[in-house]
């Protein structure tokens, strides 16, 4: 059966529209795939970028290069020099009575653990898996320095108090930091203890990266 002219010019517009609709749905889904790689290859650069300085942060403590190693420092060395300047405000009002009750100050280690904590936990540029070995790992240590921190403190304020220290208070900063240290070693937050967790997170780490590598 042969085709009129007309029909033959329907037929070529019919087949011209199929295949003009076939290059636009190639072309959207050719430029749709590009953007999503271009929007994929960006993701990976920021995780990349956040896993890099979580995994600094963690060993920074750790680093015997870093100002913040752990020897460099008294653990409440701060804060004990503080209330050593408000218990000899008032000493003899305090040995009279028997009691001193001032404001615990901060804890340095809880507060820059905390920080570190609010920047990671909701942080969408780090994987998960990493993330909740990450805050569950700086969220109890947070926890357990504060909690032995104040109890340290306290017991050393009413030691105080008490006239405990009636030979002078030379040696309270060291003390309180080898008491510090012992109560997170039983409370299982000794400092080999968290290192050897801070390396098994870094490692965790690498692991989220060989799974890209090819």
């Amino acid at each position: 059966m042969q085709l009129s002219l007309d029909e033959i010019q329907k037929v070529a517009q019919i087949a011209f529209y199929v295949t003009l609709a076939v290059v636009t749905v190639l072309t959207f889904l050719r430029a749709k795939k590009g953007l999503l790689s271009n929007v994929n290859t960006e993701y990976h650069k920021k995780v990349i970028e956040r896993l890099d300085t979580l995994s600094k942060a963690l060993l920074d403590e750790y680093d015997l290069d870093s100002p913040n190693h752990w020897s460099k420092h008294l653990l409440a060395g701060d804060a004990v020099r503080k209330i050593n300047k408000q218990f000899l405000a008032s000493k003899e009002a305090i040995l009279r009575e028997g009691k001193f009750e001032p404001g615990i100050p901060t804890n340095q280690d809880y507060e820059r653990l905390s920080r570190l904590l609010q920047r990671i936990k909701s942080d969408p540029f780090i994987p998960e898996k990493v993330r909740e070995k990450a805050v569950d790992l700086l969220g109890t240590r947070a926890d357990v320095i504060l909690e032995v921190h104040i109890n340290e403190l306290n017991r050393y304020c009413k030691e105080l108090a008490k006239g405990k220290w009636a030979g002078g208070l030379e040696d309270a900063e060291s003390v309180i930091h080898n008491r510090v240290i012992d109560e997170l070693r039983q409370r299982g937050c000794g400092i080999s203890k968290i290192e050897n967790e801070v390396h098994k997170l870094r490692l965790a780490i690498q692991e989220y990266f060989q799974e890209f590598h090819p």
